[in-house]
């Protein structure tokens, strides 16, 4: 768990509750959440809630890319993740069967194309509640597929393989799901999945 207030994560599976790690000084936290850890909102009549809060980063040709990613719970404990990048939104939630990868890959009847192969993923900002002990530094591989406005990405790591679905949202549909007072930033440029108008 981690603490909202000091940024610590500590172990509640140990009869201690060891620390195992501490918040970044201030001038660190490079990334403030567009959700605070604790916002609530509405995913088609569920509620839901933010309870982690990770920045990754990946570098391409020298180029390093930052994106946000935030857990959501619902009442169930079923988990989705919300996923920013340059003011783009997608929605993702974790297949629970592993697709085929054949150059492409076919889901749910529809053929999504490689997109990109990330070697290294990094994640370098963390706060709040996770299902698995993440921490800075922690590193891992990532393959795209893209069929607008879905994208399927497969990450690797050293313990774990996962695939996740993901559908494009528009920032306006995010602030309507959490009843945002302030609008969120306009998009950047074209995102991977985004549907061309």
């Amino acid at each position: 768990a981690g603490c909202i207030s000091c940024g610590a994560v500590i172990d509640l599976n140990s009869k201690t509750q060891a620390l195992l790690s501490k918040a970044l000084k201030p001038e660190a936290e490079r990334y403030t959440p567009q959700l605070p850890l604790g916002a609530k909102g509405q995913l088609d009549g569920a509620a839901l809630e933010v309870i982690g809060f990770l920045v990754r980063q990946c570098r391409v040709a020298g180029r390093a890319y930052d994106w946000r990613e935030y857990l959501l719970v619902d009442a169930t404990g079923q988990y989705r993740w919300l996923i920013e990048y340059d003011g783009h939104w997608s929605l993702a939630r974790t297949l629970p069967t592993l697709p085929v990868e054949l150059g492409y890959v076919r889901y749910e009847g529809e053929i999504f194309r490689h997109f990109q192969t990330t070697q290294e993923v990094e994640v370098i900002q963390v706060a709040g509640e996770f299902p698995w002990r993440v921490q800075r530094g922690e590193r891992s591989g990532v393959i795209d597929y893209v069929a607008p406005p879905r994208m399927l990405s497969c990450e690797r790591s050293d313990k774990d393989l996962t695939w996740s679905v993901a559908t494009y949202l528009a920032p306006q549909r995010v602030a309507e799901m959490f009843a945002l007072k302030a609008a969120l930033p306009e998009p950047v440029g074209i995102h991977a999945c985004q549907p061309n108008p």
